[in-house]
This record gives structure tokens, C-alpha cells and sequence, in this order.
């Protein structure tokens, strides 16, 4: 976490990122997440099952995840 607005403290900065989804079960209780490239993130990726949180489901938006390099025809 790098700058603060003025007026807050580093303590009472946002606590949750995401959503990310997750890449794989590294323990019983432990995940690896899928982050972007460059995303800027600064923690590490491989999290406890209790800093989950559930992400909500948009209906409206699509589901499919896109894969890099994929063209189609038109």
C-alpha cells in the first residue's frame, strides 16, 4: 500500500482485493489466486481460506473468462 489520502492512516485502508479468481488448493486451507500480470499488486498470492470473501454474481455479465492470443475471423 503505498500513499494514504490525507486524513486516513495505512491502518484503516482498504483490507480486501479482488475479485480474483482462484488458480488452484495449495493446502486444506490454503489457495492460490489467478492476478493479473503488472496488476500491482504487493502481496503474496498463496492465501488463507478465511480471507475469502464470496464475490456477488451479476447475471447480465458474461461468465466465459477470455484467453490471451485467441482471434476470431470476422
Amino acid at each position: 500500500m503505498g500513499r494514504v489520502k490525507p486524513g486516513l492512516t495505512k491502518k484503516l485502508t482498504r483490507r480486501w482485493h479482488g475479485p480474483c479468481r482462484i488458480k488452484r488448493k495449495v493446502e486444506e486451507f490454503a489457495y492460490e489466486l489467478e492476478l493479473p500480470d503488472k496488476s500491482g499488486y504487493r502481496f503474496y498470492a498463496v492465501v488463507h481460506v478465511s480471507s475469502h470473501k464470496a464475490a456477488n454474481e451479476y447475471p447480465s455479465r458474461p461468465k466465459a473468462q477470455l484467453t490471451q492470443g485467441v482471434t476470431e475471423d470476422i
